[in-house]
């Protein structure tokens, strides 16, 4: 007997992968800015110290796997997956640096591009690896943590690109860049830093991460929103209650309103401060023709609304418009891969 859960999938499926596709037009961009010295600059590596290991862990039809360590002063800061691909028609080759979702170690997504997409059309793929949890609650991370986060990620990034920069496998006139959810996030993040790339796949990424952490509905983001909120909350009654003394219990409805309503306030100056770092302020330095973009029309996670001002804050480059949610994109995995498969040809000249 069918339930409304099969009933719903039965009428939702049909109409799950639909998609609808925006050709980038020239006249109907942004104008590039010229990046800031101030800004390039303010994030440097240890290029000196760095030293490299790889060690070969696997070996399949389209490519051997390998984990790549970049350590400084015998310390591993860095960790990649190298994914080199058997198919390459010739050296050097381009290679796409790929962050995985939630920027960590949830690399299933990552793995899936590099084995299934760009692997078998010889394009490398080294996903970055990231140890930190984002949305860690015990403590919960102040909002000034995703600033850290963010400019880590530009350092991890830069790392693996000098890794890059020292074999003469890759060409360096092909580099790229491709990202889900946060790991899309990211890969805006990282436009100003990389402007020699060919090519920035951005995947259910957004801007406006202020209100992105207000609005998700992502279980990690809504358990951080509400131990961040409980935290300064905590904080603020800690100062407050040896003050008011009894009164604080004789109306104690009304002082916790008061409470919560400034714990909330502070949260959303904390949240302001991410503004500098934020994809819709770095989106200004991207290079609309190098960029496209796969957006999720019924997305709650990383909300739509939030996904359609990056585009187009990037000048509305070339994007893949579905009809999903979040986690539902699954459903339409064959239009996905046949997309980034055409704009990894198209941004790295693979068909000449």
């Amino acid at each position: 007997m069918f339930n409304v859960k099969c009933i719903f999938l039965i009428l939702f499926i049909p109409f799950a992968g639909c998609t609808s596709r925006y050709h980038f037009d020239p006249e109907n961009t942004i104008s590039v800015q010229p990046v800031p010295k101030e800004l390039t600059n303010s994030i440097r590596i240890e290029k000196q110290t760095l030293t490299f290991e790889e060690k070969k862990i696997a070996s399949e039809c389209d490519y051997d796997l390998y984990d790549v360590f970049i350590s400084k002063n015998d310390e591993v800061i860095t960790n990649l997956r190298w994914y080199r691909s058997k198919r390459a028609k010739k050296n050097p080759r381009p290679v796409d640096f790929i962050w995985p979702i939630l920027a960590g170690k949830r690399m299933i997504v990552a793995n899936l591009y590099a084995a299934n997409i760009f692997a078998p059309i010889g394009v490398d793929s080294i996903i970055i690896r990231q140890n930190q949890k984002l949305f860690k609650t015990n403590p919960p991370r102040p909002p000034k943590d995703f600033i850290d986060f963010n400019q880590e990620t530009v350092r991890h990034l830069l790392r693996a690109k000098h890794w890059a920069e020292q074999k003469k496998l890759f060409d360096q006139n092909r580099f790229g860049i491709t990202g889900t959810s946060y790991g899309g996030i990211l890969t805006a993040v990282c436009i100003p830093f990389t402007r020699g790339f060919a090519s920035y796949k951005i995947v259910m990424g957004a801007g406006g991460i202020p209100n992105i952490l207000n609005e998700s509905v992502e279980i990690r983001v809504v358990r951080w929103r509400k131990k961040m909120l409980e935290h300064i909350a905590q904080q603020i009654r800690s100062q407050r209650t040896p003050v008011l003394k009894e009164d604080y219990y004789n109306n104690i409805d009304v002082h916790e309103k008061k409470i919560l309503d400034d714990a909330n306030s502070q949260l959303q100056q904390g949240l302001k401060q991410i503004e500098k770092w934020d994809p819709l302020y770095l989106a200004q330095y991207t290079i609309p023709e190098k960029t496209a973009m796969i957006v999720t029309l019924c997305d709650y996670h990383v909300p739509t609304v939030n996904q359609k001002q990056l585009w187009k804050k990037l000048g509305r480059p070339e994007t893949l418009f579905v009809n999903t949610g979040h986690f539902t994109l699954a459903f339409a995995y064959f239009q996905v891969k046949s997309f980034l498969k055409e704009m990894a040809v198209r941004h790295y000249e693979l068909d000449k």
